[in-house]
Parts: C-alpha cells; structure tokens; sequence
C-alpha cells in the first residue's frame, strides 16, 4: 500500500511539469521542421563574440555576492539589523552566464584536451593563489586554523567529492561548474552539440523527475546527480538556449526551452526573493539577445566584471579578517563594508593581471606550441 501511495503521489508531482516540458518539446521538434534554415548564424555586425555585457553581468553577480557576505557579517557583529539577502542569488546568475560562455567556447574547440586546457588554465592559477592566500589569513588570525592538508585538497578543487571541507565557503560554486563543464564535454566528445537544444529538454525532463522522486543510493543516480546538477541545472541550460538565440536568431522551440528553464527553476525554488532574481536575471539575458543591454556595460562595471573571478574567491576572507578588526576603531557600517571592498578589489586585480592572465597566456601559448609540433 506505501508503495503504491508514493507511486500515485510521485505521479501526480510530476504529472504537470512534464507535461508542460513534453508540449515544450514537441513544439521545438515542430519548428525544426518548419524552419530548416534557422541554423544559419547571424551574421550582422551586432553578433558579436566578445560581449561587454557579459563582463558587465558577471560585475553585476560578483558585487551582490560581496555586499550580501559583507552585510552578513556587519549583521552578525551588530552594526545592522539586516542583510542583503540578494546576494546569495547571484551565483544564479554566475551559472547562466556559465552555460552561455561554455557553449561558445566549445563552438571554437576542436578536441577534449582543448576544452580541458581552455578552462584549467583559466580557472586554476587564480584558484590556487586564492587557496594560498587564503590559508594564510586563517592561519594567522586563527587560533585554530584548518589542517595544512585539507588546503593541500583544497587545491585540487575535488574537494567536494574527496570528503573535505571547503577552505573558503564560497568553493561550493566551483564544484557545481566542474560538474556542468563534465556534462558540457560529454556532450561534446560524443559529437552531439549541434543537438544541444533538444538534449537541455530531455536534461530538464530528467531534472523534473531528480527533484520530484525520492533519491536512490545507486551508482547510476548518483553519476545522474553529478552531472544534470538538479538543483541549477535549469539556469546552465538557459544559458544555452540564450546563446543560441544570440547566435542564431528566435525560434519557438528556443523560445520554448528558455520558458521550460524558467518554469522549471522556480518549481525547484518557489521561495519569493529567489522566483524575483531568477525572472530578473531571464530579463537581462532576453535583452541581451535582443541588443538592449548595452547601457550597463559601463567602464566600472565592465572592470570589475573582468576581476570577477579573483574578488569571488578572495573577497570573503578579506572581510572575515577585516571587518571584525576594524569595528572597534571604525564603527561604521557604510565604511565597514566599503574598505574590505576597496582591499577586495585591489587584491583581486593583482591576481587577476598579475597571476591569473598571464599564467592564462603561458598554458595555452606552450599548449598549443606542443600539439601542433
């Protein structure tokens, strides 16, 4: 009798949203059909590889997160009764831009180890110098600081998956981009890019049915929970289907697959704030399709959008070292947040000019040198 209550209730959760994704997907094979040329890339002088505004979009996501970590610790010291909640919601858009970013690189990738290289050499340099730099704050400022072997993990990346703690709370992002760009690379070694729309429906079909069935300790779940990501899967895949709009223009069964994202993100977390940010961060992206996002791609912005990487890995324990220090001289909440900023963004140029950009250059100068030998 249990079995079959959870199989009626199972049916009855997942009946509308796959319901609502099977309509989705036959309306994308339909258009296929009726628009046998839509595949040709658009080639006006607005299509563009390099967007500013994706730097200015990835400013906009890192700042969120740094006000929302700083105002949380200014909350928890007393200096203010509130936090900027917000800013927990902006890796949310870190992923879409991921996905977004990730399909275009792939355009240009010839074989795996390019793909792999292409995102070692940007990810790890960086990394690395923020694990150092960051073990090396706890370790003077902590009466007990963490294990010289869990930073040595650390440096792996995998230390999500090896049973250790993340050195740094905001890591946690950086496992669930191994994963897609894991799913991204399947999907490219098995020659099936071209298809990668009607792969994101049968991906969200499967998200659908992770989120609304009872987990299963398996190995076959648990290979499927690695790499379709149940919890922001929905969010890459949209970046997908916008750099496919970017690139080759509306269809409806693009269209189709970017409301299948949206519906099926907020059935994931209906919870008001994150449904606001999720729809906002859609209608950011539906204007940079269209051409219209260009005003927020000023200078400043742009910049720190450039830096992104490097202030979100070093900015949290900036400020976990600093504004606790600095509250008994400087007890001021606007000036608490502002210079951890500041150092923030000082700290996170020197990586990213001074580390990341040219170690970046090296590994994919020598690389290249030695495959084409």
């Amino acid at each position: 009798m249990r079995t079959n209550a959870f199989a009626r209730k199972a049916t009855q959760t997942l009946s509308l949203p796959l319901a609502k994704l099977s309509t989705a997907l036959q309306q994308y094979v339909q258009s296929c059909a009726k628009s046998p040329d839509s595949e040709a890339p658009r080639t006006c002088g607005t299509r563009r590889d390099r967007l500013l505004e994706l730097d200015a979009l990835r400013g906009i996501a890192a700042v969120a997160v740094v006000v929302g970590h700083f105002t949380s610790q200014l909350h928890s010291l007393g200096f203010i009764d509130w936090r900027f909640t917000v800013g927990s919601k902006g890796p949310h858009l870190f992923f879409i831009v991921s996905g977004f970013v990730i399909l275009l690189t792939l355009e240009r990738t010839r074989s795996a180890t390019d793909f792999i290289v292409s995102r070692a050499s940007r990810l790890y340099p960086a990394y690395w110098t923020a694990v150092v730099v960051t073990f090396a704050l706890l370790g003077v400022t902590l009466m007990q600081p963490p294990p010289a072997e869990n930073a040595l993990v650390n440096l792996t990346m995998f230390q999500a998956w090896l049973g250790v703690p993340d050195l740094n709370v905001v890591y946690w992002t950086l496992s669930v981009e191994l994963r897609f760009y894991a799913m991204m690379l399947l999907i490219f070694v098995l020659g099936q890019t071209r298809n990668v729309e009607a792969i994101g429906f049968v991906w969200l079909l499967a998200v659908v049915a992770m989120n609304a069935l009872v987990t299963a300790d398996t190995a076959i779940f648990k290979v499927a929970n690695l790499l379709l990501i149940p919890d922001y899967g929905p969010l890459f895949i949209a970046g997908i289907a916008f750099r496919r709009l970017y690139v080759y223009g509306r269809s409806l069964g693009r269209l189709a697959l970017v409301g299948a994202c949206l519906a099926t993100q907020i059935w994931i977390d209906s919870e008001p704030e994150t449904v606001i940010c999720v729809v906002s961060f859609f209608g950011m992206f539906i204007l940079l399709v269209c051409g219209a996002l260009s005003s927020i791609a000023t200078r400043p912005m742009v910049f720190i959008g450039t830096v992104s990487y490097s202030l979100y890995l070093i900015h949290e324990v900036i400020g976990a070292v600093l504004i606790p220090r600095l509250s008994s001289v400087l007890p001021n909440a606007f000036v608490l947040c502002t210079l951890p900023f500041a150092l923030s963004m000082v700290v996170a140029s020197a990586i990213t000019y001074g580390i990341e950009r040219p170690a970046l250059t090296a590994i994919r100068t020598h690389y290249k040198r030695d495959r084409n030998a």
